[in-house]
């Protein structure tokens, strides 16, 4: 993968302070945890966003996709030969 070791490691930092939660929790499994991660607090901020997208560019880079489609966390990538990526 050619990711940017700076921008991972920014990237690793912003989930530490904005994902990663302490206190009680209990899970829908029924399991209680003394933390909780919620990646979706970097993905929905407008910062944490911009970061997680280089990463998902630079991950994607090596297998030829142009379009990287994220619905509902789940992806959906495309190459330049399909009409989904051209706008």
């Amino acid at each position: 993968m050619l990711t940017n070791p700076k921008a991972k490691a920014k990237l690793l930092s912003y989930l530490r302070a904005k994902s990663i939660l302490h206190g009680y929790f209990v899970l829908s499994s029924g399991v209680r945890s003394t933390y909780y991660v919620d990646c979706n607090l970097t993905n929905l901020d407008p910062d944490g966003a911009g970061l997680v997208g280089h990463q998902r560019k630079a991950v994607a880079q090596p297998f030829d996709i142009d379009c990287l489609f994220v619905y509902r966390n789940r992806f959906a990538a495309a190459t330049t030969k399909s009409t989904q990526c051209q706008h």
